[in-house]
């Protein structure tokens, strides 16, 4: 393997490494989210005073029933993003770990095609 597809082969792998620390970070978010998500709703579920919502900037008085609707709202796109993330973050996952073996095959037969040749 010449040295030029080596490099393309380090570079893609590095590009890989990236997606999945990125896509790594969005599901620990998507994760940090559905726990407040279900603090809130547990809070709203036993509330018996006001309830007030943030929108743009400023607090609302909604219902107890609509704070409970939004919030279960919330935490179902929480989780079907978090579903789509997690089958991101697997996939990538495969590909970095399939991608690193190759690398480091390639490698490996790189220097040991440079120790065989100067002999």
């Amino acid at each position: 393997m010449e040295q030029e597809e080596l490099n393309n082969m380090a570079n893609e792998y590095q590009v890989v490494q990236e997606q999945l620390q990125s896509v790594s970070i969005q599901r620990e978010q998507f994760k940090m989210r559905q726990i407040e998500y279900k603090e809130a709703l547990e809070e709203a579920e036993k509330a018996s005073g006001s309830i007030y919502k943030s929108v743009g900037g400023f607090f609302i008085e909604v219902s107890k029933d609509e704070a409970v609707k939004d919030i279960k709202d919330k935490q179902e796109f929480t989780e079907m993003r978090l579903k789509s993330v997690e089958k991101q973050y697997a996939d990538l996952s495969t590909k970095e770990k399939d991608m690193r073996t190759k690398l480091s095959s390639a490698i490996s037969a790189a220097q040991g095609g440079q120790a065989g040749s100067g002999a």
